[in-house]
């Protein structure tokens, strides 16, 4: 019995090593991608909802919907939102570095291959600085 154990216990290190076996959770996403979630629900805001596709090498987010759901938001500033969204494509794209990626407005971390999170800032669309969380999952 050792005489297989000894192999096989090399073929797991060597394809370990080697970054086979399709582990999901080595931080890249795979290309053409779709993540989906929901912004953190506070009062006026949520859980509404945020998804993006990634380009077919998985290097930047190609289109986007990000809807926090605003109804009745309280901005700090004074001034009170409902409604808001957006939906985009970008050329050509939101590029993904080091797991990671800003659009200005929306940024975002890659916590493994199918999960991400990060915030979305109010600024730029409703003049209201205030940064949404959101979460989301790619099958």
């Amino acid at each position: 019995m050792r005489r297989y154990l000894v192999p096989a216990l090399t073929l797991a290190m060597f394809v370990s090593a080697c970054g086979g076996g399709g582990s999901s959770d080595s931080g890249t996403p795979a290309g053409g991608a779709v993540f989906t979630g929901t912004f953190a629900t506070e009062p006026g805001i949520g859980p509404g909802e945020i998804s993006f596709v990634l380009d077919d090498t998985g290097g930047a987010i190609v289109t986007a919907i990000i809807d926090p759901a605003l109804s009745q938001f309280p901005c700090p500033t004074g001034v009170t939102i409902s409604g808001g969204g957006i939906s985009a494509t970008y050329t050509p794209g939101i590029a993904i570095e080091d797991g990671a990626f800003d659009n200005g407005d929306w940024t975002g971390v890659f916590d493994s291959a199918t999960e991400a999170h990060g915030t979305y800032d109010l600024s730029n669309s409703f003049d209201c600085h205030y940064e949404l969380e959101w979460t989301a999952l790619s099958e």
